[in-house]
């Protein structure tokens, strides 16, 4: 099934997935209302009519299969449990059996080719995650991980270090959460609209799900119901009087459109709700806490209680078995009603689970910024206490998690953060099972202790043995810290899909137009604006509560990469990095030793050109503040061969200003010997340099000029003394040496004028091929100096291989990144090339655990299958994740609790702090 000069990049478990998925998530399976598919398409219109869809939507997808690829494909999948009467209809429910066969890989073990491996089953579970919520049709469980890899998480401990809390959770609390939410907390009737989305791009999301929500609930009550032989109808007639003549006639309406996909009744979206809301009987709008409170809260639990299970699994599970005695009975379903709506229903979760999972083949961070957004309007009854103990729970907390990192974005009020960092405080309080100085990390030494404080260096004992032999665990607790990003975003309608050219009407445009006549503006003066009164919020709680210095670990700067430039963050990093230098000065006068805020940034994930990718990663390096055990987020620009991407690429259309900024830095970087580029590649790059700038600024200036503009331009003071982030009134004063001068005119005309503005955003081809030398020269060197810096890289591996399109995880960075050692002078990539470069250190994280259906130890299990199918021994793959572990453990930003921090408000902690523009 699997020729190897066709599907080229595309994985045949992805393919299988997206076939077997889309009879029961497709919106025209929905619109068709299919309960069964028939092998004959010349005699059923609906099965032929999914078929010229899905031949539609794979053949885009994936360009290298043929038709007849394709169709067998499908033979095989849809139609297999035909039997021998290769003539006679495939039952919905006789499908979805076939579906978690194929999923568990145990229909592989019926044909010509090998038995299916655990690693198989594993890569094959992770691509029908991507496709199908795990449980929907009742299977297949979570493969095992490796039992010695499983140990080793286990006794040895790891750290989460890159995860966001608010998707940091599987599917199936969120489902059981909108459940109730939709009755007491309804979203707007087009607070799911994003472009791309499925539902008319979202704007009938919100009206399906809670219309899927009143058909699951009738047939939970229906499915319980004590005794009789009604069909769903009549029974509906019958037990549902009490509505009253107008809200049954809604329900009726309600049954009708769901049966046949389509809002033909006029049942609008508020009927809908308040029918839901009586149905249920619930209007408390309670925020969840627990996830237990989430679970029961559902409202079908009612139906199935005495079960630890989801109530949702519990649900459909009774719903196949009705069915198949339905089946069983008369060779035929005879509840038509229920049939069909049952898989329409079906449908609408599997559809609205695509719509929060991020899907493959969809590269960039554009699209996941849209994806990210799109489980909000469903988790309003989730309190911050709720995520983060999903978070904590979906990393492993019982499987090896001794720290994890929860990032968030700042509010805008001292109380609002101070609220967050108390609810990490207080979780992390209830997790302790012992003193503080069985509060570490790391793997079992039972010889040495900590001190009251926790100071670095020795490891607490957690495992003893008992008596026979048996072992006791002591408390294995887990730190928990609070990072918070800057959210980067361009605005001017790029998240909704409608981006005007050339980036107008962004945050960076220079000029704003109210009526006719437009406004002159800084750059990206309303965007910093808004993140500075975040930055000084969490500042000021730094500066009057230094406790919170304990469980506020990190800052962080993330999402739309290309969107928002270095030098903007600048001011903001250095603000509340210096009000947490103070608050750790004041909590070592109390007695109390904190390490100070950690910093990360997302750079180098999300590039247009690699020169530029390298660049913003620098840039990190050299503007933010970082130093050593600072971490850079992704980085995926140090690990990606520059001559595979070259060559592929072709020429690359570059904003000409971007093309600027890279070739200064190259040039930076070689006057200071930190790239040895080609022979002759200065001159070179200093007449581009000079081209770009004459384009841009329409002037001739001096390199020095050149390089002293940029160095302004990442300087908050001299952002100030030009007048930003305020509305520019007056060019600044021309003082100091004619080189400043003449840089301040430059740094004032580039943040205003949007003549300048808008040739710096005109594209040229730039060929990268001619380049390549001198980008792995950057490469090399950039690589070196986080080694002598000690800052590791933060990869998540099944976020890089959505967003970065890599196909295979044998393709992912993270082995060029660190190689793999096959003996004392070989090291190489995931697929067993010779990697020259130097190596850089990585941590793993899972990003967002439902965006991207994954959680920490799989991410680990991955990367172990990935060496293992390359022919690394598994005691090399062992020892290689043992090393990524420990890199994690060394580089975490949180810290063990503290005996007796001081709780008391502070004042005037913060005389005396330089201002931030």
């Amino acid at each position: 099934m699997d020729f190897p000069l066709r599907r080229l990049a595309i994985p045949h478990d992805h393919m299988l997935a997206e076939v077997a998925a889309l009879p029961l998530a497709s919106e025209e399976a929905f619109r068709n209302g299919l309960v069964e598919l028939h092998p004959l398409l010349s005699q059923d219109r609906l099965t032929k009519s999914l078929w010229r869809e899905t031949e539609r939507i794979l053949t885009g997808n994936f360009p290298s299969v043929s038709l007849d690829d394709l169709t067998n494909l499908r033979d095989w999948v849809w139609f297999a449990d035909s039997g021998e009467n290769h003539r006679r209809p495939v039952t919905l429910r006789q499908y979805a059996c076939r579906v978690t066969e194929i999923w568990s890989g145990r229909t592989d073990r019926t044909t010509d080719g090998p038995e299916v491996s655990g690693a198989r089953a594993r890569r094959r579970d992770q691509w029908f995650a991507f496709a199908l919520p795990r449980g929907l049709l009742g299977g297949p469980e979570l493969p095992p991980m490796p039992p010695r890899l499983e140990r080793v998480l286990d006794e040895e401990g790891f750290t989460e270090s890159h995860l966001h809390a608010g998707v940091g959770m599987e599917f199936g609390p969120l489902w059981a959460a909108a459940a109730r939410s939709v009755a007491v907390m309804p979203p707007r009737r087009d607070g799911f609209k994003a472009p791309g989305a499925a539902f008319k791009e979202g704007a009938d999301v919100a009206a399906w799900l809670v219309r899927a929500m009143i058909v699951r609930y009738l047939l939970a009550a229906y499915l319980v119901r004590p005794g009789g032989t009604d069909r769903l109808l009549r029974w509906v007639g019958r037990e549902l009087e009490w509505l009253g003549t107008g809200r049954l006639s809604c329900l009726m309406g309600v049954l009708d459109e769901v049966s046949v996909g389509r809002m033909h009744a006029g049942v609008a979206y508020e009927e809908a709700v308040d029918l839901y809301r009586v149905l249920v009987g619930s209007r408390r709008r309670r925020m969840y806490r627990e996830r237990d409170e989430a679970l029961l809260g559902d409202p079908v639990a009612a139906c199935f209680p005495g079960s630890a299970d989801f109530p949702d699994q519990r649900f459909h599970e009774a719903a196949r078995g009705h069915l198949e005695r339905l089946e069983r009975a008369s060779g035929q379903p005879r509840d038509d009603a229920f049939t069909r709506l049952y898989w329409q229903l079906v449908r609408i979760q599997a559809i609205f689970y695509r719509h929060v999972v991020q899907r493959p083949m969809t590269p960039g961070l554009m699209w996941f910024i849209r994806t990210y957004a799109h489980a909000e309007p469903a988790r309003q009854m989730l309190s911050w206490r709720f995520l983060v103990s999903e978070a904590r729970r979906t990393s492993g907390h019982e499987r090896g998690l001794r720290s994890l990192e929860v990032r968030t974005s700042p509010k805008e009020s001292v109380a609002e953060n101070r609220a967050l960092v108390t609810t990490i405080a207080n979780l992390a309080s209830e997790t302790m099972s012992g003193p503080a100085d069985r509060n570490r990390l790391g793997p079992v030494r039972p010889d040495r202790t900590t001190d009251r404080r926790g100071a670095p260096g020795p490891w607490a004992p957690d495992i003893a043995i008992g008596g026979q032999g048996r072992v006791d665990r002591g408390g294995r607790p887990c730190e928990l810290g609070l990072v918070l990003h800057f959210v980067k975003d361009r605005g001017g309608d790029c998240r909704k899909g409608a981006p005007s050219a050339f980036w107008e009407d962004t945050v960076a445009m220079p000029e704003v137009r109210e009526g006719f006549s437009p406004i002159v503006r800084f750059r990206y003066s309303g965007y910093y604006r808004d993140q500075r009164r975040r930055a000084v919020a969490v500042g000021e709680m730094l500066l009057r509560e230094p406790w919170t210095l304990e469980f506020l670990r990190g800052l962080d700067c993330a999402t739309d990469e290309q969107g928002v430039p270095t030098w903007v963050l600048v001011p903001l990093f250095r603000y509340v990095r210096d009000a947490s230098e103070r608050a750790r000065t004041y909590l070592r006068q109390e007695g109390v030793e904190v390490r100070g805020l950690g910093l990360t940034a997302h750079a180098g994930e999300d590039f247009v050109y690699l020169t530029t990718g390298l660049r913003r990663i620098a840039e990190t390096l050299d503007y933010l503040g970082f130093g050593e055990g600072d971490r850079i987020g992704h980085g995926m620009a140090l690990g990606i061969d520059a001559d595979t991407w070259a060559s592929e690429s072709g020429p690359v259309l570059v904003p000409r200003e971007d093309r600027l900024f890279d070739l200064v830095w190259e040039r930076s970087c070689l006057l200071r010997g930190d790239s040895a580029g080609p022979t002759n590649r200065l001159s070179r790059i200093e007449n581009l340099i000079r081209e770009q700038v004459s384009r841009v600024f329409h002037s001739g200036v001096r390199l020095d000029v050149v390089d002293r503009f940029v160095a302004f331009l990442h300087d908050g003071q001299r952002l100030d003394e030009v007048g930003f982030p305020h509305v520019p009134d007056v060019r600044p004063p021309r003082r100091g040496s004619p080189v400043d001068q003449d840089a301040r005119e430059l740094l004032f005309g580039y943040l205003t004028d949007s003549d300048i503005f808008r040739r710096g955003r005109e594209l040229i081809q730039v060929d990268p091929v001619p380049e390549v030398d001198a980008i792995q020269a950057l490469q090399s060197r950039l690589r070196s100096r986080l080694g002598h810096l000690g800052i590791a890289v933060e990869v998540n591996p099944s976020s890089n291989l959505l967003i970065g399109n890599l196909g295979r995880t044998e393709n992912h960075p993270i082995f060029r990144l660190s190689p793999i050692r096959r003996g004392p002078e070989d090291a190489a990539d995931g697929e067993g090339r010779a990697c020259a470069l130097p190596p850089v250190s990585v941590c793993i994280g899972s990003d967002d655990p439902l965006v991207f259906a994954c959680d920490l130890p799989r991410e680990f299990t991955l990367l172990h299958d990935t060496l293992v199918s390359t022919g690394l021994a598994s005691e090399d793959a062992i020892r290689w994740v043992q090393d990524v572990m420990r890199v994690g453990r060394h580089s975490r930003f949180t810290r063990p609790l503290a005996a007796d921090v001081p709780r008391s408000t502070v004042v005037g902690l913060g005389r005396g702090l330089a201002p931030i523009p």
